[in-house]
């Protein structure tokens, strides 16, 4: 009630919630308790503005987060169709696991959380851009750069499309790309 309105992908994920409508795994009144307003859409952009915080040590945090997310997606696994709410938990765990330097277990979890966006709305959708951005910057940190340009590119190339240019989410994915490209001696 700030006036500003939500984050796009905050408004994507509350329509998805939306059209699952209630009794529906991941959809509906359940989901919107779950999560306060608008489900769960916003859970993966409130972990990543907690983990940029410089809050100083936060180790006993981030135990704890994993914890709660894998207690989660643990009592998803199985529900059919799989929730949107399995996606975003599988992000969420992919931040903590990436803030903790565990680079390979990271990027299986993003990788779970693309496939399960993907089956809903294909490799176009802003979601999925986002998805790929994450595993850019795992791979990145982790000194895989050539595995890391294509999912910069792809990122990129989405965020054009839906946000347009001058947005923060093409400036992101732009300066990772450009980073990622002078330090593999290309540009």
């Amino acid at each position: 009630a700030d006036g500003q309105g939500a984050h796009p992908r905050q408004e994507a994920g509350a329509r998805r919630l939306d059209r699952r409508g209630p009794g529906r795994p991941g959809g509906g009144v359940a989901a919107e308790a779950a999560g306060g307003g608008v489900g769960m859409g916003g859970v993966a952009c409130r972990w990543r503005r907690h983990l940029g915080d410089d809050i100083g040590p936060r180790q006993a945090g981030l135990d704890e987060g994993e914890a709660l997310v894998r207690s989660a997606i643990e009592s998803l696994v199985g529900v059919e169709p799989p929730p949107v709410e399995l996606a975003q938990l599988h992000e969420v765990l992919g931040l903590i696991l990436r803030e903790r330097g565990l680079y390979a277990e990271a990027r299986a979890e993003f990788e779970a959380a693309r496939e399960l966006w993907a089956r809903d709305y294909g490799e176009q959708h802003p979601t999925i851009a986002g998805v790929r951005f994450e595993l850019a910057v795992v791979y990145h940190r982790d000194g895989r750069h050539a595995k890391a340009i294509p999912h910069y590119e792809a990122a990129a190339e989405v965020f054009e499309q839906v946000f347009g240019g001058n947005s923060l989410e093409v400036a992101r994915a732009s300066a990772g790309l450009a980073r990622c490209l002078g330090e593999v001696g290309r540009s």
